[in-house]
């Protein structure tokens, strides 16, 4: 047609590629090069399932419009071509292990039969890896009911509407988990805004709301991770979160999930009337958490002095360290990681702790120490990082 060519020309020249890839068919291959620009831009592009009926049928929706001969008709960018693409094509994890294992029965030596890899011998996060997508989308379903009944319940008092709107969040959370939590995110926020003022809603919303823009929207298991941190620190472990982060996720995702990590844990600690370094959390933030904030919502002002935001800091980096250490997906490189972890964080607390006026001691965070280590340790002692194939080396 002679006008430019943008982003959205490589994007159909991808698709044509993934279409052959998935159906080992090439929908434009003509003897002549008439022939093929008919196929591209008049005649209707044949439905990928048609001869691969085992493909999942919202692939075929996903590829005939990035091939649409219009570009206005096709997707913004290819990013958005792959997040579309990628809602219908599996469990990467899994994918590499049923990769490797077909890689394996060609190349294996001839004088022997093929073999494919034990799972005795993967360890036990690479085992399970093939169960994540369901597990996130699990994950998801109740951290999204859980955000949505804290939210609507800080405005209504019909128990109903408060179930009824969390089912509908949950539901939506397992048809497309960044929907279902993004319903959630905003539901608690504007609680929290209802309950406890702007700025209770700034630290946390402001994070959040990033984290989501960055990775949840596209249901990245990063975003809901951090509503795990309060139930840890119930358990005066939460600082096993950074690590945690780290040895799951990529270094940005990691970092953003482990600053929402910490404005949670400290503002569930500070409505729970619990001194500085606001690592403690009362189980009835969990149960009933707007009671818990009209009753100690004056303590939430203390979040904003610079020891806190330092804090934040602090959880952020140690966690993309320890992701960045994890890289070669050993558990010596899981070792060294669970140590840059726990070293940036004890700075950055060693840090506040030497403000004058801080209100407590590094020794005070002894017993938030021990019980971090001890899960480190069982979670680097089951294997190594579950990591995407170009991650190792």
């Amino acid at each position: 047609r002679g006008r430019p060519l943008d982003v959205r020309t490589d994007e159909w020249a991808f698709a044509s590629l993934v279409y052959r890839i998935l159906t080992n068919v090439n929908p434009f291959d003509a003897d002549h090069p008439e022939d093929a620009l008919f196929r591209a831009e008049i005649a209707p592009v044949p439905v990928p399932s048609e001869f691969a009926p085992r493909l999942p049928i919202g692939i075929d929706q996903v590829l005939l419009t990035a091939l649409a001969p219009d570009p206005e008709d096709r997707y913004r960018c290819v990013a958005d071509f792959a997040d579309a693409l990628l809602e219908h094509l599996g469990d990467p994890d899994a994918g590499r292990h049923s990769l490797a294992a077909l890689v394996d029965a060609f190349v294996h030596d001839e004088a022997g039969p093929p073999t494919r890899p034990s799972l005795a011998q993967l360890g036990v996060w690479d085992r399970l890896a093939r169960y994540s997508g369901g597990a996130r989308r699990v994950c998801a379903a109740v951290s999204s009911a859980w955000l949505m009944w804290a939210g609507v319940s800080a405005f209504l008092s019909r128990p109903a509407a408060v179930l009824a709107a969390s089912a509908l969040t949950a539901v939506a959370a397992v048809l497309a988990p960044g929907l279902g939590l993004a319903l959630g995110v905003v539901a608690f926020v504007a609680g929290l805004w209802q309950v406890a003022g702007w700025l209770a809603a700034l630290v946390v919303g402001v994070p959040a709301v990033a984290l989501w823009a960055l990775v949840g929207r596209r249901g990245d298991g990063s975003s809901f991770a951090p509503l795990g941190a309060p139930v840890l620190a119930v358990a005066h472990s939460s600082l096993v979160m950074p690590f945690l982060l780290g040895f799951t996720f990529e270094p940005l995702p990691a970092a953003g999930a482990a600053a929402v990590s910490s404005a949670l844990v400290m503002l569930a600690s500070g409505v729970s009337s619990k001194p500085a370094p606001f690592l403690e959390v009362s189980w009835r933030f969990l149960v009933d958490p707007w009671d818990v904030v009209r009753v100690s919502a004056g303590s939430v002002g203390a979040l904003a002095a610079p020891g806190p935001v330092a804090t934040v800091v602090a959880w952020a980096v140690a966690a993309a360290l320890c992701s960045v250490a994890c890289r070669r997906a050993t558990r010596t490189a899981a070792v060294l990681g669970a140590a840059l972890s726990l070293s940036v964080l004890l700075a950055g607390y060693s840090a506040w702790a030497a403000v004058p006026g801080s209100g407590f001691a590094l020794s005070t965070l002894a017993p938030e120490v021990a019980g971090p280590l001890a899960i480190a340790a069982v979670v680097i002692a089951l294997g190594a990082p579950a990591r995407p194939e170009e991650w190792r080396s």
